[in-house]
């Protein structure tokens, strides 16, 4: 399954390193880059680390949307749901970003989450487990907002730890 997961990681980074801008890394264009590269980092740091849900107004675009979002909903508001519905799951829930790859405006990055089950999940109900999971996120970032979302994430893996006796 590792092998897998890798090589479907080679590929996605690989497609992402090629949606970018082409030409040279110009020192306007790395600095924006640096500048995503903060706004991911604020991210995990302020709203899934420590659930400061007001700074998706901040940094989320009025139109993004969230693949774990429910259709037809849209910016800010959708995320906050989103993310409030899993902190209240994983109330002590911490994000690590373990790898980045940064071509422009866009952003792939692996991650990995720890967290213990205080409530009902895939129909499984609080089990108190702590458990570890991961993804990759590959966002893209237009005038200082993430705008567009599109990830991949070991729902199997968390399930299997979840329904462990």
């Amino acid at each position: 399954m590792k092998k897998i997961n890798w090589i479907f990681i080679t590929i996605l980074l690989a497609s992402v390193a090629g949606c970018g801008e082409n030409g040279p890394r110009t020192e306007q264009r790395q600095s924006q880059e640096h500048t995503n590269v903060q706004i991911i980092q604020r991210y995990v740091a302020e709203i899934l680390n420590k659930g400061t849900l007001s700074a998706a107004d901040e940094i989320i675009g009025d139109n993004f949307t969230d693949p774990a979002g429910a259709p037809g909903e849209t910016g800010p508001e959708s995320l906050k749901k989103v993310i409030a519905s899993f902190r209240s799951i994983f109330p002590d829930l911490s994000v690590t970003i373990d790898e980045m790859v940064v071509d422009g405006e866009n952003i792939a990055w692996k991650w990995t989450a720890t967290g213990t089950h205080r409530a009902a999940m895939f129909g499984i109900p609080p089990t108190g487990k702590h458990v570890t999971f991961g993804g990759i996120i590959i966002d893209t970032i237009r005038n200082g907002k993430i705008v567009r979302r599109q990830g991949i994430w070991d729902r199997m893996g968390l399930r299997e730890q979840l329904s462990k006796q």
